[in-house]
C-alpha cells in the first residue's frame, strides 16, 4: 500500500512540475510577444518620424526650385556618416534609412481633363540636379475642343486659341514705356527669346463641358513642370517602414497667374 502511495506521489509531482513548466513557458512567451509588439510600435513610430524628416528635406528642395524639380533619393542612412575627427567617418546609425521620390517634371502631360471654366497653369521650365534653370523651346499642344491659351513672361506674352506647334502663329504682345504693342509671331520665336526664362502656359476652358488635352515637349532632354507634382517619402528603422504620399497641384500654387491672361 505504501508503494502504491509513493508511486502516486511521483506521478503527481511530475504532473505538477510539467504544469508549472507549461505555465511558466506560456507566461514567458506572452512577455516576449508583448515586448516584440512594443518594439515594433517603437520602430514604426521612429520610422514615421524619419519619414516626416524626409518630407522636410524633399519640400525644401521642391520649394527652392519653385516646385519645378524632380529627384529620387535612394535608401540613405542620414546619420550613418558623421565627422568623428578630421579625415575619419564614424558609423553609428546604420539601421535608420530615409528615401523620397519627388516627381514634378516630365516630357508630357497626356489626356488631362480640364473642367468647364477652369484654368491649368503649367511652367515651361524646370531645374536640373545641379540647380540650373532650363526651359522648353519646342512644344506641342493638342485637345478635342475650343480652349484659350496664353504663354506669358514678365514683359511679354503670346496668345491664341486651338492646337499649336512651334510654327503656329499667335498674337504677340509686349509691354514698354509706350504701352502695349501687338504683332504676329511664331511660338518658336517667342520661346527662344534668351531673356524669356520663366515661361508659363495658361489654358482656359471656356466651354460648357470638360475637355481633354495633351501637352508634349518635343525634345527628349527638355522637361515641363507637371500640373500635379507627386512626392513619396519613406522612413525605415530595423526593417519597419512608413510611407507618406502627397500631391501638390501647381495650378493652385500658381493660381494668381490666371489674372495675367490677355485673351484675343
Amino acid at each position: 500500500m505504501k508503494n502504491n502511495t509513493a508511486w502516486y506521489s511521483v506521478i503527481l509531482s511530475i504532473l505538477m512540475v510539467g504544469f508549472m513548466l507549461v505555465l511558466t513557458s506560456g507566461v514567458f512567451m506572452l512577455v516576449l510577444w508583448e515586448n516584440k509588439d512594443t518594439k515594433a510600435m517603437e520602430y514604426y513610430l521612429k520610422a514615421f518620424a524619419w519619414a516626416e524628416w524626409s518630407i522636410e528635406l524633399a519640400l525644401l528642395k521642391a520649394k527652392k526650385y519653385n516646385y519645378s524639380y524632380s529627384e529620387t533619393l535612394d535608401k540613405w542612412a542620414p546619420l550613418s556618416k558623421v565627422l568623428f575627427r578630421e579625415g575619419d567617418l564614424y558609423n553609428f546609425s546604420k539601421d535608420v534609412f530615409i528615401s523620397f521620390h519627388l516627381d514634378a517634371t516630365g516630357n508630357e502631360i497626356v489626356d488631362k481633363i480640364l473642367g468647364s471654366g477652369k484654368f491649368d497653369i503649367i511652367p515651361l521650365f524646370y531645374y536640373d540636379r545641379n540647380g540650373n534653370l532650363k526651359k522648353v523651346t519646342q512644344l506641342q499642344l493638342t485637345w478635342v475642343d475650343w480652349v484659350v491659351w496664353n504663354i506669358i513672361w514678365e514683359m511679354s506674352w503670346i496668345s491664341w486659341v486651338g492646337n499649336f506647334t512651334n510654327v503656329t502663329f499667335g498674337n504677340y504682345k509686349t509691354l514698354s514705356s509706350q504701352g502695349v504693342s501687338y504683332v504676329q509671331k511664331k511660338i518658336w520665336d517667342f520661346m527662344i527669346i534668351p531673356e524669356n526664362q520663366h515661361n508659363y502656359l495658361i489654358l482656359h476652358n471656356t466651354n460648357d463641358d470638360a475637355i481633354k488635352y495633351t501637352l508634349k515637349s518635343l525634345q527628349s532632354w527638355e522637361y515641363i513642370t507637371k500640373d500635379a507634382s507627386q512626392i513619396i517619402w519613406t522612413g525605415e528603422v530595423w526593417g519597419y517602414k512608413q510611407n507618406l504620399k502627397v500631391t501638390i497641384n501647381s495650378s493652385e500654387y500658381l493660381n494668381l497667374l490666371k489674372y495675367s491672361i490677355f485673351s484675343n
